[in-house]
């Protein structure tokens, strides 16, 4: 998989990374067309979704 990118609240580049009870929301590539979303903190991930291309939600835990 490639690198993994800042999930985050609007498309500006400047927008802040979403968070929610301590966790950082994260977007990895599988392909050009599907992407993982996960929570990150610390050394602790949590899988939620895997979403076409344009689309940046992202599943509360």
């Amino acid at each position: 998989m490639k690198e993994a990118h800042e999930l985050r609240e609007g498309k500006s580049g400047g927008s802040n990374q979403i968070s929610h009870k301590g966790y950082l929301a994260w977007r990895r590539d599988i392909d050009y067309e599907f992407h993982l979303h996960y929570w990150k903190k610390g050394n602790e991930l949590i899988f939620t979704d895997v979403v076409h291309h344009n689309d940046f939600k992202i599943t509360k835990i």
